[in-house]
């Protein structure tokens, strides 16, 4: 499917970046016989987005990589301390809380800042958003996100730094 309206400079440049249908399906299949599932998914998404390949089967395969992944290095990880990989993946939570809803894909990691990639936790729905900003559930709606620095649910400090991704 292609994007239909013009693509700005930036765009194009990931487009370029991407190549040819042959070598995104190539980059892809670099990506994740290293294990690396995130990069895969980033390249098959902006892939599908941009009208490279048309590859939505694909992308759902990818998510269930990344979840079940995610699955298994929170459960063989204990509980206390929040760590999270250079792919972005949590290491471990901080509380069963916190590791319930990142499971649940209520909570992930993106950027306060594009500039300084000063990273963050995106919490989302009225229970998280409640709890993070101490206001009522009725305020938020079901699509609601925000963008925080310790645990909605114990308060712990994200850390400043990611861990080096290495196969788990």
């Amino acid at each position: 499917m292609k994007p239909d309206r013009e693509l700005n400079e930036a765009e194009l440049e990931i487009v370029k970046g991407l190549g040819t249908a042959e070598e995104v399906m190539q980059k892809i299949s670099a990506a994740e016989s290293k294990g690396d599932y995130v990069l895969a998914y980033n390249i098959a998404y902006d892939a599908d987005h941009y009208g490279i390949v048309d590859i939505p089967e694909r992308l759902k395969e990818l998510e269930g990589k990344i979840s079940a992944l995610q699955k298994k290095l929170l459960d063989s990880n204990p509980v206390g301390e929040m760590v999270i990989r250079t792919d972005w993946l949590f290491k471990s939570a901080c509380c069963e809380d916190m590791k319930k809803a990142i499971l649940d894909k209520r909570v992930g990691v993106g950027v306060y800042d594009c500039m300084t990639q000063e990273p963050c936790l995106v919490i989302s729905g009225p229970e998280l958003m409640s709890k993070a900003f101490d206001e009522s559930e009725d305020e938020y709606d079901e699509d609601d996100f925000g963008q925080v620095s310790n645990c909605p649910f114990c308060g712990k400090q994200m850390p400043e730094h990611f861990v080096e991704f290495r196969e788990e």
